[in-house]
């Protein structure tokens, strides 16, 4: 059964060193979610072309690091074609349990070797207090951008965990998450209040669909 589902639009704000600041322009929930419990919202985008990735308070090593061969093997499994240009669809896999690292397929452009995708699940070093029989899957596209920047165009997440402690268990539930991001506007001048926001604010005309 599906327990709830919030939604949002949201105009989001970024620049190098700061986190995703955003803004709610629209949103609405199913009727058993108060308005005020709405959190839907991208939150955090993850570059998977640096070399640690931040996720969840791990530090993963990422799939292009200066150190990756020492942590993952890599199979190319195909090559496809797409907008005029090769891409190569790798499988990625860690040779160790111990340190956090990803495991799962990655795409990359030919010409340059962009990141243009990443369908991964964390190793087993990736545990979370409490939870057991945790199943997390993170998938993430890339697109050009004025012919010059490639920026993530979604962002899909999915859940299934079961909650235990304190002899108290909790059935398994699951939650999944879609951003979609659109509408670039890259290099532009920003105020700097923006930036003085907190990450997530409320538009007064959210409630109107």
């Amino acid at each position: 059964a599906i327990a709830s589902i919030t939604e949002s639009f949201t105009r989001a704000y970024w620049q190098q060193g700061d986190t995703l600041r955003e803004v709610v322009r629209q949103r609405r929930q199913t009727a058993n979610i108060d308005e005020s419990l709405n959190f839907a919202a991208v939150g955090q985008i993850i570059n998977f072309s640096e070399d640690t990735i931040r996720f969840l308070g791990y530090r993963f090593i990422g799939p292009t690091s200066t150190e990756a061969l020492d942590y993952y093997d890599y199979k190319l499994l195909r090559t496809e074609r797409s907008g005029g240009q090769d891409i190569f669809v790798i499988r990625m896999t860690p040779t160790t349990r111990t340190v956090p690292l990803f495991d799962g397929t990655i795409r990359i452009a030919d010409n340059t070797y962009p990141l243009m995708g990443v369908d991964v699940v964390p190793n087993d070093a990736f545990q979370i207090p409490f939870v057991k029989n945790m199943a997390l899957r993170y998938r993430q596209q890339f697109a050009l951008q004025e012919d010059a920047f490639w920026l993530p165009i979604d962002i899909r997440i999915s859940a299934r965990a079961a909650i235990s402690f304190a002899g108290i268990s909790l059935p398994t539930f699951g939650l999944e998450e879609t951003s979609v991001l659109s509408d670039y506007a890259i290099n532009v001048e920003l105020p700097d209040s923006i930036f003085r926001k907190p990450r997530l604010t409320v538009d007064s005309s959210a409630t109107r669909i």
